[in-house]
């Protein structure tokens, strides 16, 4: 009963339906929404900074991979026949190649 009296006085108050409206909007953060989308400066700025944040985000968590990858290289896959020969002849490779470098400089 309560709703179909609010209802008619919606229907009849046109003012105060266009006021509900707008605070339902607002509630829902539309007004903020189209704001945002109106600047594409403030959109630029947001995606640089989230693009510098998911650069950095990349580089930490590849450097921590490689490392995860190099420790369990180097204490298990070593014993292990076949691989461990492999893996000897390109660390001695990587060393020759570094000492070349460094004679260089």
């Amino acid at each position: 009963m309560k709703a179909k009296k609010f209802i008619g006085i919606l229907k009849k108050d046109k003012k105060l339906a266009r006021n509900i409206k707008l605070a339902s909007i607002d509630g829902a953060g539309l007004t903020k929404y189209l704001a945002y989308l109106s600047s594409p400066w403030r959109i630029a700025f947001n995606n640089l900074v989230a693009g510098i944040f998911y650069g950095f985000g990349f580089l930490i968590g590849a450097a921590v991979l490689v490392g995860v990858i190099g420790y369990f290289v180097k204490n298990f896959l070593v014993q292990i026949p076949f691989v461990g020969d492999s893996i000897e002849v390109i660390y001695n490779w990587m060393n020759a190649q570094i000492d070349v470098y460094k004679s260089a400089q």
